[in-house]
């Protein structure tokens, strides 16, 4: 009985590790506000935007990218819309609910050579990056199999300083 009961498990293992999730509310964010006066919504949204930057991107110290540092001064530019609501029925605080503009933020993120994911994440995590000659670092998933493999290949054959290192067969 416990042979069969493994043999199951082991089959539906790579099943299981097939499955993603989809994260939602990743281009969301709610801050306490004291007012809703035009200076605390704009710090407000500064504070929204970086933690939409480090949700999308898995970056704790994303704030350090210099484009990424400049863009955050300007958030405003990638809301999409906002809305105020009360914390509660006793606090004299608002909570500032930002919604920012998904094609924007990405962009920006492209830009500035931050690697990304998308809303559907798998629920077993590997983190494979690579670092293509613009020295730009890119998070490898499987949403396109050929795709992938040409990436690994890329790696696997090229040094950070574009020479050979050797060649590999993926198939």
């Amino acid at each position: 009985m416990k042979k069969l009961i493994l043999m199951i498990v082991f089959c539906l293992l790579p099943v299981m590790s097939a499955f993603a999730v989809k994260v939602s509310s990743l281009y969301q964010a709610e801050v306490s506000v004291p007012t809703q006066m035009d200076d605390d919504r704009k710090q407000a949204m500064q504070r929204g935007f970086l933690q939409v930057l480090v949700r999308v991107s898995g970056n704790p110290q994303i704030e350090k990218n210099p484009m990424i540092k400049d863009s955050i001064h300007r958030a405003d530019y990638y809301v999409q819309d906002f809305s105020y609501s009360s914390a509660s029925t006793s606090a004299s605080e608002y909570l500032l609910q930002i919604h920012f503009d998904k094609k924007d933020v990405n962009r920006l993120l492209r830009r500035a050579g931050v690697a990304y994911w998308g809303e559907n994440r798998p629920l077993i995590l590997v983190w494979l990056t690579a670092t293509n000659n613009q020295h730009i670092n890119e998070i490898i998933g499987i949403e396109n199999p050929q795709t992938t493999r040409e990436k690994i290949r890329f790696t696997i054959n090229f040094s950070y300083h574009g020479h050979v290192r050797h060649q590999s067969s993926f198939s």
